[in-house]
């Protein structure tokens, strides 16, 4: 997750010093232990991050109990849907959600336990998150600035940073745990299975926005419309059922409108990133090049993809039959 200057909040070192957690007697202390076994974990995500295209950053290098996670709070008409969060309202939330009425919007809750930041800390929820979700997340949020607001849409920002997060952290795992370690073998798999769950948030992306066009332009009833996004969504809750449970990422893309724009802001380009890390022999440091070659060239969302398209097709043309 990120921060885009020109708005709202917008949504995934080295040596930490340990009495800075309990400082001015405020806020959640941290474990020793196990904030000292992540700082090792962060120095050594950082490391394998070089060898892959990285430049360094000052992402996670303290640890802050001010609060738990970001409480964020996205909202929507009952019949718009945005083509990702840069389009949803936004409020600040805390733990107990958001105070929004959800009879007269559709709204998505989100505690987020890491934005991405030069000096973003690492948040007692991220401390306490999965091996493989705190490994993803680290490298997730410092793909974000090696790329800062130079792709031109959230959406190709988001997605390119969960292709990679999850793809880097599960080469990371297998090269730290091993290739019979449950860390690579869960990781592996998401960066695989999150392309199916991509397709389906994307698709069903399409088929609700079709519904709201029929109801905008006087073709359907209010009534109608709601009865049909209704439909649409237990099938998708019923196609997101059948999907294997992830364990760094989300298996489904929400039951609203709110949630629905929010997922596709990270799956609207994932199938993308990955079709380009195949067509490049599974080489992450080749895939990383070309996709901060398309940062640095400022293209429109259009061109990026045209432009990604063309290295994909060129490189396939090479791969051995």
């Amino acid at each position: 997750m990120m921060i885009r200057k020109f708005s709202v909040i917008l949504v995934f070192v080295l040596v930490i010093v340990l009495a800075s957690t309990a400082c001015a007697g405020a806020g959640i202390e941290a474990d020793a232990d196990s904030l000292a076994q992540r700082q090792d974990l962060i120095a050594k995500i950082k490391e394998y991050e070089k060898g892959i295209g990285f430049r360094a950053t000052k992402t996670f290098q303290k640890y802050s109990g001010k609060q738990d996670a970001y409480y964020l709070c996205y909202y929507t008409g009952i019949f718009e849907l945005p083509d990702s969060y840069e389009g949803l309202k936004f409020k600040d939330g805390n733990k107990d959600g958001c105070d929004i009425d959800e009879q007269k919007y559709d709204v998505l809750f989100h505690a987020a336990e890491a934005i991405a930041g030069e000096k973003t800390p690492i948040t007692p929820s991220l401390l306490r998150n999965s091996t493989e979700r705190f490994i993803m997340t680290v490298i997730h949020e410092d793909f974000h600035e090696q790329v800062g607001e130079n792709l031109p849409t959230g959406a190709m920002n988001e997605s390119f940073s969960t292709f990679i997060g999850l793809a880097a952290a599960s080469q990371f795992a297998r090269d730290e745990f091993g290739e019979t370690s449950q860390a690579y073998v869960d990781l592996s798999n998401d960066t695989k299975n999150f392309l199916q769950a991509a397709r389906i948030a994307n698709g069903y992306h399409k088929k609700l926005n079709v519904i709201f066009k029929s109801h905008h332009d006087g073709t359907i009833t209010a009534r109608h419309a709601a009865t049909k996004k209704a439909k649409v969504f237990l099938q998708l809750q019923k196609e997101c059922s059948a999907l294997p449970a992830p364990t760094a990422v989300w298996r489904c893309p929400g039951f609203n409108n709110a949630h629905l724009a929010f997922s596709v802001t990270y799956s609207r380009h994932y199938p993308l990133a990955y079709e380009l890390y195949m067509a490049k022999g599974q080489d992450l440091a080749a895939t990383m090049q070309a996709i901060l070659e398309v940062s640095q060239k400022r293209l429109s969302e259009e061109e990026a993809v045209d432009y990604l398209q063309s290295i994909i097709n060129q490189s396939s043309k090479k791969l051995p039959s």
